[in-house]
């Protein structure tokens, strides 16, 4: 576990994935509320109250601090890179062809 999380630059992308996705959610929530409580004035029979719009606003905010903590976390992973000087790749072997082969 511990390679993988030292090693790799996923768990970083991971987050910032999911406040994408936690963002585009409850935004699409958000507008479907909006839209049926003002706008068609609650065709469907939902009732929305007040705290189940502010839990939705929430949730967006939560979203949009994770897609920046992801963005933020991958420039820090990449600034580590690169201090470390760690290749971006290992060559396990080596061959070499003969000149006559190329």
């Amino acid at each position: 576990m511990s390679s993988f999380v030292s090693l790799s630059l996923f768990p970083l992308k991971f987050a910032g994935y999911l406040g994408v996705l936690i963002t585009v959610i409850s935004g699409a929530l958000g507008l479907f509320i909006f839209f049926n409580k003002f706008v068609f004035d609650d065709p469907f029979g939902y009732s929305f109250s007040g705290p189940a719009s502010l839990a939705v606003f929430n949730i967006f905010l939560i979203g949009i601090v994770l897609s920046c903590l992801g963005l933020i976390a991958l420039y820090i992973g990449n600034i580590h890179g690169e201090v470390i000087n760690r290749p971006l790749y290992v060559i396990r072997k080596k061959r070499i062809l003969p000149k006559g082969n190329l």
